[in-house]
């Protein structure tokens, strides 16, 4: 997640997330793949992880993420499951 200044969106996106489990961990890319991959961040990585951190759905941050996901980081970190879409149509406000 690049959780660049964090929102509504991004709160409502969590909330659906955690539903999934009961433990949410996410994990937040670095400013460097941040840039590479979509544009530079006005937050700094540590600043998005602080304020993902705030969030009450989250139970854990993982500072420094992989853009792509890949096996190693799931067993590294006990991963189970993945979330990255986000339908707005299932979202309550």
């Amino acid at each position: 997640m690049v959780a660049d200044l964090f929102h509504f969106g991004h709160v409502a996106f969590l909330k659906q997330a955690s539903a999934f489990g009961d433990y949410l961990l996410v994990g937040i890319m670095s400013d460097a793949s941040v840039r590479a991959n979509k544009r530079m961040p006005i937050m700094t990585m540590e600043e998005r992880v602080a304020s993902l951190s705030g969030c009450r759905y989250v139970n854990e941050v993982i500072p420094d993420a992989p853009w792509t996901m890949n096996a190693d980081f799931m067993e590294q970190h006990a991963i189970d499951l993945i979330n990255s879409v986000c339908i707005p149509s299932t979202l309550s406000r």
